[in-house]
């Protein structure tokens, strides 16, 4: 009854078997149903309830047109109820929540633990433009403010059987975090993730994680880290570290052996500072000089035992991994003696040899190459005519002049 503008509604509402499929984004909510009642205009709902994988999902609550706009208010139970179920997602939850909305903000709290979580890294994002880059030409939309969604004190335990993997990295997690702020921002995040046991592989080589804690106070994409991976690394079953005995140094290390009478060393490495600016430096136990890690981390033995082919690649990781984060170690080289290149190439010792570059102009460029054991003493100047011709003249023990035509491929 009432008026079309401002009717009055009574009656119940009742729904069964109700469905909500999203395969695209692994949701399926069967088997629903609905019990609420119109009382003018509010409806009530004594519950609702979907089912989810082998659990179930219950609300109850009001929703209320208070001048031409709704207000809710909604408490969530969940018992292991599947949230999320794909090949490279799963996220099963227990606990309870409440949301409401008012004037287009919705305010989402609760506690919740997770029963069974996954998630599989793609092997590589595909890249995206950052907030201040500006594209010419391209039609700038107008933002449009709607709903916002506020996190109020949602807090989220990561339970006992969370699995990450991807990219090199085979983890178990636990922890919990809190969050707080709006979702259209990087919501505050308080609390720490540790990884219980698990493994990273780097340039071949399986390492294990005696040590993983990363530490939220901030933004959710920039917590602090704690990261120490080990070649040979020992650890609990329960994933704990294991320390030197008889010793004050509570630093984590692992277990040194000794066989026919030469000191094995366990080399790996230690990710420090945030995500945002992490730092990453060689490690080993026994502490030895840099070169020395890279070769037992590579290659399981020291230099001592490196042959023609271990030199090769020893050369070519070495500048990826004392990159600290910023630029390769080639190039702080370079930069520091005022050239735009320094290089080392070489399959052996004998082979080996050193570039060094120079940009002289926008289409000049001046390099000299010597061999560190060998006859190779050549100076290069290369004239880039257009971005694909090029001219090349050589002097030294190999004179030539060379026209050059570079292409690029996919």
């Amino acid at each position: 009854n009432g008026t079309v503008r401002e009717p009055n509604l009574r009656g119940k509402v009742t729904g069964k078997n109700l469905q909500l499929n999203l395969p695209a984004r692994g949701v399926s909510l069967t088997d629903g149903s609905l019990d609420a009642v119109f009382d003018n205009d509010q409806l009530r709902i004594t519950q609702a309830a979907f089912k989810g994988g082998e659990g179930y999902l219950r609300t109850s609550g009001t929703v209320l047109m208070e001048n031409k706009q709704p207000k809710i208010e909604l408490n969530w139970i969940a018992d292991k109820f599947t949230v999320i179920s794909q090949t490279d997602r799963l996220l099963i939850l227990s606990g309870s929540g409440k949301t409401t909305l008012v004037q287009d903000l919705l305010s989402i709290s609760g506690d919740f633990k997770v029963v069974k979580g996954l998630i599989a890294l793609a092997n590589e994002d595909a890249p995206t433009l950052g907030d201040d880059v500006i594209v010419l030409g391209r039609a700038e939309s107008t933002p449009q403010v709607g709903l916002q969604v506020l996190l109020n004190n949602l807090h989220i335990d990561l339970g006992d059987d969370f699995t990450l993997h991807g990219r090199g990295l085979d983890a178990q997690l636990s922890g919990g975090l809190t969050l707080l702020g709006l979702t259209q921002y990087l919501p505050h995040t308080v609390g720490n993730i540790k990884v219980k046991k698990g493994t990273y592989m780097a340039y071949g080589q399986i390492l294990n994680i005696e040590r993983g804690v990363l530490s939220f106070n901030g933004p959710v994409d920039n917590p602090s880290l704690n990261i120490r991976a080990m070649r040979n690394a020992t650890s609990t079953s329960d994933g704990a570290d294991i320390t030197k005995a008889n010793s004050s140094d509570t630093t984590n290390t692992s277990i040194v052996t000794t066989v026919s009478g030469s000191e094995q060393v366990n080399a790996g490495v230690e990710i420090t500072g945030s995500g945002i600016d992490p730092v990453i430096k060689l490690v080993s136990d026994p502490n030895v000089p840099d070169s020395e890690k890279l070769s037992w981390l590579m290659l399981g033995h020291g230099l001592d035992k490196t042959g023609k082919k271990d030199f090769a690649l020893l050369s070519l990781a070495a500048g990826a991994l004392l990159t600290q984060g910023q630029s390769p170690l080639q190039t702080q080289l370079a930069r520091s003696a005022g050239l735009d290149e320094f290089s080392f190439s070489g399959s052996d010792a004998e082979s080996a040899s050193l570039t060094f570059g120079k940009r002289l102009t926008s289409q000049l460029y001046l390099s000299y190459e010597k061999s560190i054991s060998g006859l190779l003493d050549v100076a290069r100047l290369t004239f880039s005519i257009t971005p694909h011709w090029s001219i090349q003249a050589e002097a030294g023990s190999e004179s030539a002049l060379d026209t050059l035509y570079i292409f690029n491929f996919r």
